[in-house]
Protein backbone atom coordinates (compact mmCIF):
# COMPACT_ATOMS: atom_id res chain seq x y z
CA UNK A 1 0.00 0.00 0.00
CA UNK A 2 1.67 3.06 -1.19
CA UNK A 3 -1.15 5.39 0.02
CA UNK A 4 -3.45 5.27 3.04
CA UNK A 5 -6.94 7.20 3.41
CA UNK A 6 -7.18 9.32 5.95
CA UNK A 7 -10.79 11.11 7.02
CA UNK A 8 -11.45 11.17 3.25
CA UNK A 9 -7.87 12.40 2.46
CA UNK A 10 -5.17 10.31 0.48
CA UNK A 11 -1.99 10.29 2.32
CA UNK A 12 1.29 8.56 0.98
CA UNK A 13 3.36 6.27 2.68
CA UNK A 14 6.37 8.91 2.68
CA UNK A 15 4.86 11.71 4.01
CA UNK A 16 3.84 8.95 7.28
CA UNK A 17 7.96 8.76 6.94
CA UNK A 18 8.33 12.05 6.94
CA UNK A 19 6.18 12.71 9.48
CA UNK A 20 7.90 9.86 11.77
CA UNK A 21 11.38 11.11 11.01
CA UNK A 22 10.56 14.31 12.51
CA UNK A 23 8.46 13.05 15.21
CA UNK A 24 11.90 10.85 16.00
CA UNK A 25 14.36 13.98 16.20
CA UNK A 26 14.31 14.87 19.30
CA UNK A 27 14.46 11.42 20.73
CA UNK A 28 17.94 11.24 23.14
CA UNK A 29 20.12 9.12 20.93
CA UNK A 30 18.69 8.88 17.79
CA UNK A 31 20.55 10.25 14.78
CA UNK A 32 17.77 9.02 12.18
CA UNK A 33 15.99 6.73 10.10
CA UNK A 34 18.06 3.63 8.91
CA UNK A 35 17.33 1.18 6.08
CA UNK A 36 17.28 -2.14 7.48
CA UNK A 37 19.76 -4.83 5.44
CA UNK A 38 20.47 -8.42 6.39
CA UNK A 39 23.40 -9.71 7.52
CA UNK A 40 27.07 -8.26 7.03
CA UNK A 41 28.17 -10.93 4.99
CA UNK A 42 25.72 -10.60 2.70
CA UNK A 43 25.88 -6.91 2.86
CA UNK A 44 29.46 -6.77 2.60
CA UNK A 45 28.82 -8.71 -0.83
CA UNK A 46 26.58 -6.59 -1.98
CA UNK A 47 23.74 -9.35 -1.63
CA UNK A 48 21.42 -7.89 1.35
CA UNK A 49 18.06 -6.41 0.78
CA UNK A 50 17.29 -2.87 1.55
CA UNK A 51 14.20 -2.69 3.70
CA UNK A 52 12.76 0.76 3.86
CA UNK A 53 13.25 2.83 7.16
CA UNK A 54 9.41 2.52 7.78
CA UNK A 55 7.37 0.07 7.23
CA UNK A 56 3.57 0.30 7.84
CA UNK A 57 1.30 -2.79 8.22
CA UNK A 58 -2.77 -2.21 7.42
CA UNK A 59 -5.75 -3.85 7.79
CA UNK A 60 -9.32 -3.12 7.21
CA UNK A 61 -7.83 0.25 6.03
CA UNK A 62 -6.57 1.19 8.77
CA UNK A 63 -2.70 1.16 10.05
CA UNK A 64 -2.06 -2.05 12.09
CA UNK A 65 1.36 -1.89 12.79
CA UNK A 66 4.49 0.26 12.16
CA UNK A 67 7.86 -0.36 12.01
CA UNK A 68 11.06 1.93 13.15
CA UNK A 69 14.05 1.24 11.40
CA UNK A 70 16.65 3.33 13.41
CA UNK A 71 20.12 5.09 13.86
CA UNK A 72 21.36 6.02 17.12
CA UNK A 73 24.52 7.06 19.33
CA UNK A 74 26.52 4.52 20.85
CA UNK A 75 26.45 5.45 24.98
CA UNK A 76 22.53 5.55 25.15
CA UNK A 77 20.10 2.79 26.83
CA UNK A 78 18.31 0.88 23.43
CA UNK A 79 15.12 0.24 26.02
CA UNK A 80 14.37 4.20 27.11
CA UNK A 81 15.22 5.09 22.82
CA UNK A 82 12.64 2.57 21.87
CA UNK A 83 10.38 3.81 24.45
CA UNK A 84 10.62 7.52 23.20
CA UNK A 85 10.61 6.66 19.73
CA UNK A 86 7.53 4.87 20.20
CA UNK A 87 5.67 7.85 22.14
CA UNK A 88 7.20 10.54 19.78
CA UNK A 89 5.69 8.62 17.00
CA UNK A 90 2.29 7.75 18.40
CA UNK A 91 1.64 11.57 19.87
CA UNK A 92 2.83 13.09 16.38
CA UNK A 93 0.53 10.98 14.08
CA UNK A 94 -2.78 11.33 16.22
CA UNK A 95 -1.73 15.12 16.79
CA UNK A 96 -1.23 15.59 12.82
CA UNK A 97 -3.74 12.95 10.95
CA UNK A 98 -5.57 12.14 14.09
CA UNK A 99 -4.68 8.06 14.08
CA UNK A 100 -4.46 5.94 16.70
CA UNK A 101 -1.97 3.44 16.64
CA UNK A 102 -1.43 0.47 18.40
CA UNK A 103 2.05 -1.06 17.21
CA UNK A 104 5.14 0.79 16.78
CA UNK A 105 8.20 -2.00 16.55
CA UNK A 106 11.50 -0.31 17.31
CA UNK A 107 14.61 -1.65 15.59
CA UNK A 108 18.16 -0.57 15.93
CA UNK A 109 19.77 -1.00 12.75
CA UNK A 110 23.04 1.58 13.08
CA UNK A 111 25.36 2.52 15.89
CA UNK A 112 27.08 5.66 15.68
CA UNK A 113 30.23 6.08 18.17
Amino acid sequence: MSVLNVAGTEVSIGVLETIISVAIRDVPGVTGLARSSEGITRRLMGQAKSEPAVVVETSDGKISKISVHLAIKSGFVLPDIAIGVRRSVVDALRAQLGLEIDTVDVFIDSVSF
